[in-house]
């Protein structure tokens, strides 16, 4: 079968690319946007003078932000702030009471007992917590992760082989929530099955002993976006209390892999999440742990630098490429083990590991956009298939296809007598349920709003198409699918000064539901620019000047607009420190330009003209 992309009854027309990231170190050629264009930007409502000036200890453009996240009063911003504290009792879980009495009695009786986890770097993070808390129960478990290859989730020939060699309960890792049939079986074998997920519940819960999933209905504990990696932690918690041991999150080695996890997983980082991942950076940046200072070795990354941004788009790209193109295997065994000299030789395979992924992944990206650029018409929803998709790096190019487009995207990668499918979204549109609407048509699936996939039979693959893109037009009729530009203040460079990126640097971790700062600056002049980078030169570097001082500023992965940069601009970008010899300056990093006056749709009014 040909790789091929799938086009629909939409009317709606091309739209903007999305943004990029900044590090991610990703690129895809861009032949087909030689130009630039400009995209919609919005710029939210300056709060008012006496609002900006209510807290002298902070400055207002940080005022402003919190603003934007619905974050007012001194005590709620106090709190937010200082989010270090994490309350919620893991007894409050359902079924958390039964899971702990029935891996206690394991432990006890001498049973076998099994963590089945997932490939991805939250299920590899939360199986290394469950292993290390089950070592220190003294309990020795088999931990099983699956080849990717063989699909999501659990599987009855996994269930088969471990009742084979004796195991009589399962403790599930980021998976298992919908996986009914499997524990059933698992049941017919003599095995118990502990599910710990957090993907989405179905109508019904499958059949296991206990369910530890944070939103499961008539549940009062309901925190619906903790990661793979947090249930984990829950579990754990709920087995040091009963055993006298120490709270998970008042312990470092726990810590570290929740956030590895969370943040890999693009939950949100708000409420509980922001409070474990604050915790979880600080004992990162404190690591012991080898593994991960050989990733962050081979990575060049200082361990004491380590933020969100670092965890997402260099530690977890790397642990996620083991179970991408070979084995997650490889990246348990990294975190797990406390042989240095071990650590530094698997880290080194996933530094490559990882650089094969990125080729592989440009590569089948620029394949997918070339597919896509052949419709007639673009749909609501993209949808490419094909033999010459890797399943390993099939998410990667929907997300590829969702920035360029902005529109949901689903590939589907052919292998043999089945195709592994992974899809991405846009807001406001819930993928998971979508593909759920096809659920008939499919072997296996699950997922997030935002995230999903699911196996399918390729003879399947077109009528998947039809009621898959119906589903997107009928959720998508009348929404505008061009991408908006959303920053957070209009300022004046010449007003900013690194104690006010300090200040906002507070309102980290930034990531899903609390991102980074866009900010906007009107009418400055380029001065200079030119293409950088160690080979193919695919970057921007500008010298740019606001009539005050000059800044430098770096636009990645878009040289190929060299010639198209407006003598006069303004500018959508955001901040980053820049330390060279000991001297520490800011760079903006750009989002997006456009020639200055193109539009006055976000207003004149700047937060920075207000100082205290």
């Amino acid at each position: 079968m040909i790789a091929r992309a799938h086009g629909a009854r939409a009317e709606f027309g091309l739209c903007h690319p999305g943004i990029f990231s900044v590090v991610s170190g990703d690129f895809v050629k861009e032949a087909t946007r030689p130009s630039l264009r400009p995209k919609r930007w919005a710029v939210r409502k300056r709060l008012s003078l006496i609002e900006l000036k209510s807290y002298p200890d902070l400055h207002p453009l940080v005022v402003q932000l919190l603003g934007n996240r619905g974050i007012s009063g001194l005590a709620e911003i106090e709190r937010f702030l200082a989010p270090d504290k994490f309350g919620e009792p893991p007894q409050e879980l359902a079924d958390a009471n039964a899971a702990v009495e029935r891996i206690l009695r394991a432990r006890d009786c001498g049973e076998k007992v099994a963590i089945h986890g997932d490939y991805d770097a939250d299920g590899v993070t939360g199986s290394v917590i469950l292993f290390e808390e089950f070592r220190r129960l003294g309990i020795d478990p088999i931990v099983y992760i699956p080849l990717r290859s063989q699909g999501y989730g659990m599987s009855q020939a996994t269930v088969g082989d471990l009742a084979r060699q004796g195991v009589s309960l399962i403790v599930t890792v980021d998976c298992g929530v919908t996986a009914h049939a499997e524990i059933e079986f698992a049941n017919h074998q003599g095995i118990e099955v502990i599910v710990t997920d957090h993907h989405q519940v179905l109508e019904r819960l499958p059949p296991a002993l206990a369910v530890i999933h944070p939103n499961r209905p008539g549940q009062e504990y309901r925190y619906e976006d903790l990661a793979g990696s947090g249930v984990a932690m829950m579990l754990v918690g709920a087995l040091r209390a009963a055993t006298g041991a120490p709270a998970p999150w008042d312990d470092p080695s726990v810590m570290e892999l929740v956030a590895l996890g969370t943040v890999a997983d693009v939950v949100r980082l708000t409420g509980e999440n922001r409070s474990l991942v604050t915790r979880g950076l600080e004992a990162l940046r404190q690591t012991s742990r080898p593994g991960l200072l050989a990733l962050c070795e081979t990575a060049r990354v200082r361990p004491a630098s380590i933020d969100s941004s670092g965890i997402g788009f260099i530690l977890a790209p790397r642990l996620n490429a083991a179970g991408r193109l070979r084995d997650a295997r490889l990246s348990f065994d990294l975190l797990a083990t406390n042989d240095a000299s071990t650590s530094r030789e698997s880290a080194l395979e996933l530094e490559q590991l990882n650089r094969r992924r990125q080729k592989m992944m440009n590569e089948a990206a620029e394949k997918a956009l070339e597919e896509v650029a052949q419709l007639a018409e673009l749909p609501s929803a993209i949808v490419v298939s094909g033999d010459e998709y890797d399943p390993g790096i099939a998410g990667l190019v929907a997300a590829k296809l969702v920035e360029h487009h902005y529109r949901p995207a689903v590939v589907i990668a052919v292998v043999g007598d089945t195709g592994r499918a992974s899809a991405r979204s846009i807001e406001g549109f819930d993928i998971a349920q979508a593909i759920s609407e096809c659920g008939d048509l499919l072997s296996a699936h699950g997922g997030h709003a935002m995230a999903a996939g699911f196996s399918i039979k390729p003879e399947l693959i077109d009528d998947f198409v039809h009621r898959f893109q119906y589903v997107a037009e009928s959720h998508l009729t009348g929404q505008v699918l061009e991408e908006c530009l959303d920053a957070e203040a209009l300022i004046r460079l010449d007003l900013f000064e690194l104690k006010t990126f300090d200040q906002i640097s507070r309102i980290e971790p930034f990531g899903h539901g609390n991102p980074a700062p866009y900010l906007v600056a009107k009418d400055l002049e380029i001065r200079s620019v030119g293409r950088v980078g160690r080979e193919d030169r695919r970057h921007l570097r500008l010298d740019i000047h606001d009539g005050r001082r000059p800044w430098k500023a770096m636009w990645f992965g878009k040289g190929h607009l060299e010639q198209s940069i407006p003598p006069r601009v303004d500018l959508m970008f955001t901040f980053q420190p820049n330390t060279w010899n000991g001297l520490t300056e800011l760079r903006l990093n750009v989002v997006d330009l456009r020639a200055a006056g193109y539009s006055n749709s976000y207003g004149s009014e700047s937060v920075a003209n207000h100082r205290n």
